[in-house]
């Protein structure tokens, strides 16, 4: 794998290092998914991922690192055989057979990954004193049931994938090439859990609009709960708020920044304690913060055509410890760039 990440000329190397599969796990959260995933429109998002995203005094090039999202969205997809189960276990948790007030929006695919990496990348020997090296590369069908009368979102996502891939190493060593960034990862072949090792996550989450102005100035807060389990298990509190001014003499666009607070609590993590095989090396349990919090602040711009609305961003993230480490306990910090389409 570090020969052919070598090998690779300039021009494979940048169009592989745009490829989906070894993306970030997002669903971007600053904004109601009814702006995202209307049920009479098709959306395409890109998020891109790093710590090299924020200032060069933050940037420690460890934790998580990197990636890259793409999200689909269509009503088609509500024929799609996965959505089906996913729509009728939300269907038997809320009975909104009866209720005219609930309507699926556009279900959502996405191929995502998540990579970390300790503080030292280029020690190739396992180190027993840090965080070690992990990737999850997984396929995501998510799908959204909207009560309208109470200005909620109901979503649930099953995710397919697996752990600890050289796709993770094959992306990261390409990123450091073309961008002469120092050191070269070196420790990939220390991954927590087995290459290949199958995975799932079954998520949950409840979106709700507490308030929205529709002046040409707007406040908008939007309260989120939600629920995961399997390889990662973990139950989640956030407020999202934006400030913003609509753009425009017709108003066809805006302007916002945004704050969001997280504070979650996890009960595993696989990128920290393994999965089902054995692996070179866990985090200790009694070493892990499960009481963890997130937050993030930026700017988006938003664009309504004639026939389609462009939205793109950038965002600021900081996370609280994840774990006590012998020499360091430190609070990591990365950017965020999107850009996506509804049209």
């Amino acid at each position: 794998m570090k020969t052919l990440a070598r090998a690779c000329s300039p021009f494979l190397v940048l169009i592989l290092s745009l490829t989906p599969i070894f993306s970030q796990e997002v669903a971007h959260e600053i904004y109601f998914p009814t702006e995202l995933y209307p049920r009479d429109k098709e959306s395409f998002f890109i998020y891109l991922d790093n710590d090299k995203f924020i200032p060069p005094s933050l940037d420690e090039d460890r934790d998580y690192t990197n990636g890259i999202a793409f999200s689909y969205s269509n009503k088609a997809l509500l024929n799609f055989p996965l959505h089906k189960i996913n729509g009728w276990l939300l269907q038997r948790v809320l009975n909104p057979q009866s209720d005219t007030h609930f309507q699926f929006l556009s279900p959502e695919i996405k191929l995502a990954s998540l990579a970390y990496t300790p503080r030292d990348i280029a020690e190739s020997r396992l180190i027993l004193d840090d965080r070690p090296y992990a990737s999850a590369h997984y396929l995501e069908i998510k799908s959204r049931l909207w009560n309208k009368q109470k200005n909620q979102v109901h979503s649930l996502g099953i995710s397919y994938g697996v752990l600890a891939s050289p796709i993770a190493e094959f992306a990261q060593r390409i990123i450091h090439t073309i961008g002469r960034i120092r050191p070269i990862p070196e420790g990939w072949d220390n991954q927590i859990a087995h290459p290949w090792e199958p995975t799932l996550l079954m998520s949950y989450q409840r979106d709700r609009l507490w308030r929205k102005d529709k002046g040409r100035s707007f406040q908008d807060l939007k309260e989120s709960i939600s629920f995961e389990v399997g390889f990662r298990m973990m139950a989640a509190y956030a407020l999202t708020g934006r400030m913003g001014t609509k753009l425009g003499k017709r108003e066809q666009g805006q302007a916002f920044l945004f704050l969001r607070l997280k504070p979650h609590v996890l009960a595993y993590d696989t990128n920290l304690e393994g999965q089902f095989r054995s692996s070179l090396y866990t985090v200790p349990r009694k070493d892990i913060y499960f009481m963890r919090g997130e937050a993030a602040a930026g700017l988006s711009v938003n664009w309504d055509g004639p026939k389609r609305s462009l939205k793109a961003g950038y965002g600021f993230y900081a996370q609280s410890p994840e774990a006590r480490y012998p020499n360091h306990t430190r609070f990591h910090y990365w950017g965020r760039f999107w850009l996506g389409w509804v049209f």
